[in-house]
């Protein structure tokens, strides 16, 4: 159910990730030289994001922009930085490796833990991983993955660092490897008390050398315009011509009113009507697990799920309608083409005025077609809603959004406009609160079986069975077109009746047009993708619901979850190759 008459715009956000040293590596002169630099810093940043919400207006929502600090909230630089970003109004999202109550048993000074619990209770969400406190080295490792976590779910990344070599697992020199390694911008602002630099080139110019920037700053907020950016306005300043849908006409949208998209549809079920019903897949628990049993965990908390089903039910209903409307079209069309020839074989002064019609409702309706983009909305929106699909339960294990991992001979379709709004989307929903304990790791797990797994498997299985049969039958009503045919054609040696003259050329063009549409809209194959990823995904369900480990850690979940969206963006992609090379044309 759509909420708003128009499609929401993302809200500006910056996700500002946070690395540095603890209190033996920076003095209290040095953490309040750092303090001060950070906090002009952020203040910069906030004003640059609130122009550039104002410049970009059609693209961003008329919402204050947000800037979120995400850190552990260790001693040290991560304390100072959040509190220079509290004291600006920046929100803090804070990520810690183990339970706060084993957290704070770092802390060996009651103010530190004092502190850790005041800056705790200030946090918009807080992510409690799973790490063993116990032994020491599963301790640093714990560190490692919290380090990592708060990079991978940052924008940029500012480091409090001296320059060197990383003391032990999760130490800032590794950290900011790992942010360099995965093309996260890093800010140095050296734990000595000199002015800040800027480590590394920004926007995947990282280079090997490790050249530094300096006096970064203006560079830096240069870099946060261009990036931020929406890519409409890009290409107006480039002067480049994009084929794709451009943002400003997205968020034009409106309810669904067409009714010729509904026409496809049930042309397939008077197609399928009665068909052959396959056998339901595999029968489902007794008591589901839903997202309403994950969400209502303790310490669970999403301020953001609105926000992100919103834009999760807008691109998805109008892709199903740019689906309708385009796959009606093609149907459309050939049928029109099938009437002029019909209309034109009467020879007859109204079978004239049937054929001229005909032409003109095709090329009409063609040009509307390819000027209001059906194909590629229905492409675009549909790729973008399934991203958001994997989206939704990759935040239940605190994830990354995911990639598809393609063979060579599948190129990934050329990043959209709507993978700038896609980016947008995830910035402005961040993560959620999340306690991992083995009891919500146990809740998810039934949520990727019951809800995404099984939801999934049954639209395949129904999708393939559908499709398999609309196919079957249109290929027999061809064949049959033409068997007719040849049987007329025996009779004229027999019979001289203007009738038989007529369905000679009626049986082939009727015949002719199912073919026409079984090609174009590629039923078989589509048919053929839904068994194979109905059957790839019953495999990770089975192998999910028989995995002892799969709740043993978060990061055995995660990955388990991180394969269920490369398996289903995977498919996405491979569906984009095959309808991208149909757009909507001319039967001729």
């Amino acid at each position: 159910m759509l909420a708003r008459n128009a499609p929401p715009k993302p809200v500006l956000a910056l996700r500002i990730g946070v690395t540095g040293h603890r209190p033996n590596k920076l003095s209290d002169d040095a953490a309040l030289f750092v303090g001060r630099q950070a906090e002009a810093l952020l203040q910069r940043i906030q004003s640059r994001l609130s122009h550039i919400a104002t410049e970009y207006s059609q693209a961003y929502a008329d919402t204050k922009p947000c800037a979120r600090i995400v850190t552990a909230l260790a001693e040290g630089a991560d304390r100072v930085v959040a509190d220079a970003g509290l004291r600006g109004n920046t929100e803090i999202d804070v990520i810690i490796p183990f339970s706060r109550s084993d957290y704070a048993k770092d802390f060996d000074v009651p103010a530190a833990r004092d502190e850790f619990y005041a800056l705790l209770g200030r946090a918009s969400t807080v992510i409690e991983l799973d790490g063993r406190y116990e032994p020491s080295e599963g301790r640093s490792a714990a560190y490692a993955a919290a380090g990592m976590k708060v990079v991978r779910q940052a924008d940029i990344l500012i480091a409090v660092w001296d320059g060197g070599g990383a003391d032990g697992r999760g130490g800032t020199a590794e950290i900011i490897d790992y942010a360099l390694h995965n093309s996260c911008p890093v800010i140095w602002l050296p734990s000595n008390g000199r002015p800040f630099e800027c480590y590394g080139e920004p926007v995947r110019l990282l280079l090997p050398e490790r050249s530094v920037i300096k006096g970064a700053e203006d560079e830096l907020l240069k870099w946060l315009a261009s990036w931020l950016a929406p890519p409409d306005a890009a290409s107006d300043r480039d002067g480049a011509a994009d084929a794709a849908v451009p943002l400003h006409e997205y968020f034009r949208e409106r309810r669904p009113s067409l009714p010729l998209y509904r026409l496809y549809d049930r042309f397939v079920r008077l197609v399928t009507l009665g068909g052959h019903r396959a056998a339901a897949p595999a029968a489902k628990p007794a008591r589901k697990i839903q997202l309403a049993d994950v969400t209502s965990a303790a310490g669970f908390h999403d301020p953001q799920s609105e926000s992100l089903q919103r834009h999760y039910d807008w691109l998805d209903t109008l892709s199903s309608y740019y689906a309708g409307l385009y796959r009606s079209a093609f149907l459309v069309n050939y049928m029109l083409a099938a009437a002029a020839v019909l209309g034109a074989a009467t020879g007859s002064f109204a079978g004239s005025i049937v054929e001229f019609v005909s032409l003109v409702l095709i090329l009409a309706l063609t040009w509307i077609g390819l000027r209001r983009r059906w194909h590629q909305r229905w492409i675009d929106y549909r790729d973008t809603a399934e991203k958001l699909r994997t989206t939704r339960f990759l935040r239940l294990v605190a994830s990354p959004p995911m990639t598809p991992q393609l063979p060579p001979h599948l190129s990934e379709a050329p990043d959209s406009n709507f993978g700038w709004l896609y980016r947008a989307i995830m910035r402005e929903c961040g993560l959620p609160s999340i306690v991992f304990t083995s009891e919500y790791l146990t809740l998810v797990r039934g949520y990727l079986m019951d809800e995404e797994l099984s939801g999934q498997i049954a639209y395949h299985h129904r999708n393939s069975a559908r499709l398999h049969v609309f196919d079957h039958r249109l290929h027999i009503l061809s064949l049959c077109s033409f068997a007719l045919a040849f049987v007329v054609a025996l009779s004229h040696f027999f019979l001289e009746e203007p009738a038989l003259e007529y369905l000679s050329i009626a049986l082939p063009t009727i015949g002719a047009a199912l073919f026409g549409v079984r090609n174009h809209g590629e039923f078989a194959r589509v048919s053929d993708r839904s068994k194979r990823m109905e059957v790839a995904l019953t495999q990770i369900r089975d192998e999910l619901a028989n995995s002892a480990s799969a709740t043993a850690d978060r990061q055995t979940l995660e990955l388990k979850a991180q394969i269920i969206a490369q398996t289903m963006l995977s498919e996405t992609n491979e569906w984009q190759n095959l309808v991208r090379a149909r757009p909507l044309e001319l039967p001729a």
